[in-house]
């Protein structure tokens, strides 16, 4: 009911929400995400009809008693990922039978062209590279990637380069800026094309997220539907559960970690292929969006 947000205000919303379980008791209602008034509000007028769709991460506000309160009352939970799910669990009074896992989906049409992506950027075929996307920032730890970029440059002195693509300022520093040195190791991309992007996962040696903040990760899928591995932060359940499950991807959780990843991946091109390759094979698997829709359906309408 969140999307009648952009609409309706939220008295309106309310009043909504109030006729149609009136009106129609069979309804279904699905709130997202759990931190908005609307979603607490709305819920509670119809709490025997409600599920939270609430995209939880394991941070501070998921522990408000607001949130206990409200996960407690409704229907159930539709969770992004089995790692979010078990996170209500812990946190929440709520029984597991009321916790589903439809999981979510994305585009799976998408195909990357690697060596256009190098071509274009003038990247050599053999230079090996890490990419992020996503917004930069704290909440997605992407000062802590930089850090360990600058040490492992430092240490190994190789010839690698990290690019950054997505929206929000960050600084780099100028000795890793390659905009304006091209021996440097860090580009950033700045905001790029759908297309574009494709292409840089394709091109990619390694994905590297570093964000401890996540109910499931788009950009984690969308650069295993291109065959490339993944490296997470060791902290985020979600991301770790995903590589678990499929067998794409390493975790770190300090520098060192970090380090024997990216030496592991970049001197195993056997091993970087197959667990691009296995990470292609779990969203192929999981992240249709009609597969999605009918569990949600299933777990909803149940």
């Amino acid at each position: 009911m969140n999307l009648l947000n952009s609409l309706l205000s939220s008295d309106e919303l309310y009043a909504a929400v109030w006729r149609t379980r009136t009106e129609h008791p069979e309804a279904r209602f699905i709130f997202i995400p759990y931190a908005f008034p609307t979603t607490f509000w709305g819920a509670l007028l119809a709490l025997d009809q409600s599920f939270l769709l609430p995209c939880l991460h394991d941070e501070p506000y998921a522990r408000h008693t607001t949130y206990r309160y409200l996960f407690s009352q409704v229907r159930g939970m539709l969770a992004n990922s089995h790692a979010e799910g078990e996170l209500a669990k812990q946190l929440y009074t709520i029984a597991p039978e009321r916790v589903h896992v439809p999981g979510e989906g994305i585009d799976l049409t998408p195909r990357g062209d690697g060596v256009a992506f190098r071509r274009q950027r003038g990247m050599p075929a053999d230079l090996p590279l890490l990419l992020y996307v996503g917004r930069r920032g704290d909440p997605k730890n992407t000062p802590l990637l930089l850090a360990y970029v600058r040490e492992y440059w430092a240490r190994r002195g190789k010839p690698f380069r990290l690019m950054l693509a997505g929206q929000g300022d960050i600084p780099i520093p100028a000795a890793l800026d390659a905009t304006h040195n091209h021996d440097a190791p860090v580009l950033d991309l700045g905001f790029i094309s759908h297309q574009e992007k494709h292409d840089a996962y394709a091109a990619a040696t390694i994905f590297v997220l570093p964000s401890i903040y996540e109910s499931f990760s788009i950009v984690l899928m969308e650069a295993w539907l291109q065959g490339t591995p993944a490296l997470v932060h060791a902290d985020c359940a979600v991301t770790v559960d995903h590589c678990r499950r499929s067998g794409g991807g390493l975790a770190f959780r300090d520098f060192g970690s970090f380090a024997a990843a990216v030496d592991l991946l970049l001197a195993r091109p056997d091993l970087n292929a197959t667990m691009g390759a296995r990470g292609r094979e779990f969203v192929l698997a999981t992240c249709n969006w009609e597969a999605v829709a009918r569990k949600t359906a299933a777990a909803v309408l149940g």
